[in-house]
């Protein structure tokens, strides 16, 4: 009788500490959860400043044509007043 108490409270011991491990790899798989919504938050921030700093390089470089045609024109204009 005694051997089957201890076996009984062998195995009781032992699904307690398995319980307490499944518990452990719970909350270990909660915060990997909690840090890939984290890197893909950033992850979506950093593709739309991407997304923002084109569109910005986009611009400057309409603007950088206009000003070399504009520079473009005051040499001509400058040539023609000096050729008269």
């Amino acid at each position: 009788m005694n051997r089957i108490r201890e076996t009984v409270l062998s195995v009781t011991e032992q699904v307690e500490r398995m319980s307490s491990a499944a518990e452990e790899v719970t909350a270990s798989s909660d915060e990997m959860v909690k840090s890939i919504e984290s890197v893909n938050a950033i992850t979506e921030e950093t593709t739309a400043s991407t997304e923002q700093m084109a569109a910005g390089n986009y611009e400057v470089q309409q603007s950088m044509d206009q000003i070399n045609e504009i520079t473009q024109e005051s040499g001509e204009a400058i040539d023609e007043e000096l050729a008269a």
